[in-house]
């Protein structure tokens, strides 16, 4: 057996770069607002969410945890939040068990 075999490295693979665009945010955002007519604070702490993560205060794993508990129960909210992570990132697994 050749001594390189096991220590060589395996190649880095980098997900496509996933494109989204500001009418799928836009849309998600008034499926929030859809979702929760009568509880607009909802929405005010999904925007607070999302400004920590801008200004540095959570990481993506941050964002995924508080989303994934302030959504808790609504996986259409999750499955479309999903569009936005990275691909090794979800908030609801999509292939049932």
């Amino acid at each position: 057996m050749g001594r390189g075999c096991l220590s060589a490295k395996p190649p880095t693979f980098k997900p496509p770069v996933k494109k989204v665009t500001i009418n799928q945010g836009i849309r998600y955002i008034e499926a929030i607002k859809d979702t929760f007519p009568h509880d607009p604070e909802m929405y005010q702490i999904f925007v607070g969410v999302m400004r920590d993560y801008k200004s540095k205060r959570i990481d993506i794993y941050g964002v995924v945890f508080r989303i994934s508990m302030l959504f808790e129960g609504h996986k259409k909210l999750l499955r479309g939040f999903n569009k936005f992570l990275p691909n090794e990132m979800k908030t609801v697994n999509l292939n049932p068990i």
